[in-house]
């Protein structure tokens, strides 16, 4: 398993590092949530057959009311926020035969898993 800590830091939601890729969006959300500071963390292992990514927080959480929304295109709480961030996040993993969920407790803080099947490589030789 792989996996990153980072609390309490001054991170920049809008650098290059951060755009919309399934590891990227979720880390760039997570940071905008704790405006007070907290904890940001990302762990990435496989299972043998699929590769798993956590990507975590805690910060204030997702309000239930509205959880059920966060993938649709053009949703969105925040003031400068284009909505589109999550959905092209789980455009990009269904492409992959993945899945992503998010699962948040309010006061708590909030975890996107995505979980995508290990490519296997293809036989060589004449196709059958």
């Amino acid at each position: 398993m792989i996996s990153h800590i980072v609390k309490n830091s001054a991170v920049d939601p809008e650098s290059r590092a951060t755009k919309p890729v399934p590891w990227s969006d979720g880390s760039r959300n997570a940071l905008e949530a704790m405006k007070d500071g907290g904890t940001l963390s990302v762990a990435v292992r496989g299972d043998g057959e699929r590769v798993l990514l956590d990507v975590g927080d805690t910060g204030p959480g997702i309000d239930p009311a509205i959880l059920g929304n966060v993938f649709d295109p053009f949703f969105t709480t925040k003031e400068a926020g284009t909505g589109l961030g999550l959905s092209i996040v789980r455009k990009i993993v269904d492409q992959h035969a993945g899945d992503v969920r998010i699962v948040s407790r309010p006061g708590e803080g909030t975890h996107v898993l995505v979980a995508i099947p290990m490519g296997r490589e293809k036989p060589s030789g004449p196709a059958v």
